[in-house]
């Protein structure tokens, strides 16, 4: 089985718990984060992810990995 390519929306409190809880699975491929907070952006690309957006709905339109 293919892991799903997974894009979070929000990386404070309850992002960052799905965001750490993602990466731990093997059944999901973190590919992208958006927040609007340039530090939350830095905690998730210092995280490993990608791809990272300021603006969710660019990560929605823009990025053709997002499942």
């Amino acid at each position: 089985m293919e892991p799903v390519k997974l894009g979070i929306i929000g990386c404070g409190v309850i992002g960052k718990a799905n965001l750490r809880d993602a990466m731990n699975s093997d059944l999901i491929d973190v590919v992208a984060a958006a927040d609007l907070r340039v530090a939350q952006r830095e905690w998730a690309q210092a995280q490993g992810v990608p791809r990272i957006y300021e603006d969710g709905r660019d990560l929605i339109e823009q990025d053709p990995d997002v499942e």
